[in-house]
């Protein structure tokens, strides 16, 4: 992704936002 930085920014906080979501079901 060194042509679309935001890409990997992108990826990075749907992991961040999916572990939100995990400990929020807990």
């Amino acid at each position: 992704s060194e042509m679309l930085p935001l890409g990997d920014f992108e990826v990075l906080a749907g992991e961040e936002f999916k572990l939100t979501l995990d400990a929020g079901d807990e």
